[in-house]
């Protein structure tokens, strides 16, 4: 674990819906603790546990300056004025096509739902 303090847990818990097991990691970095969750259907798991043992598991410090210093993304709320698709409202305001299906998520809908006088 890249010489960070860790614990590894796997538990089930059952729920009305069935028994799920869930796989934590516990990853101390300095004066903080760090929480990794993967979970799934207590009979789907291990198909899921190579996965979530690469990802969970190789967890070390960030030292690559082209992954550190890249820029957020900026959201705009705009208030569409004209009746369409929220593809059609998300053109009209200049959004980046490969963004459409994100921005559709944040406002609650698909890109052909039709979007009459809502913020996106």
């Amino acid at each position: 674990m890249a010489g960070f303090p860790s614990q590894r847990l796997t538990a089930d818990v059952t729920t009305e819906q069935g028994v799920f097991r869930s796989l934590c990691y516990f990853i101390q970095k300095e004066n903080a603790v760090y929480v990794f969750l993967g979970y799934a259907a207590q009979a789907q798991f291990d198909g899921y546990l190579s996965t979530f043992d690469q990802t969970m598991g190789q967890f070390r410090s960030l030292t690559d300056s082209k992954i550190i210093n890249v820029k957020p993304d900026r959201l705009a709320i705009r208030t569409t004025s004209s009746q369409g698709s929220l593809r059609q409202a998300l053109q009209r305001f200049g959004g980046p096509q490969e963004k459409g299906e994100a921005l559709a998520i944040l406002n609650g809908m698909k890109l052909d739902d039709p979007s009459q006088k809502r913020r996106c």
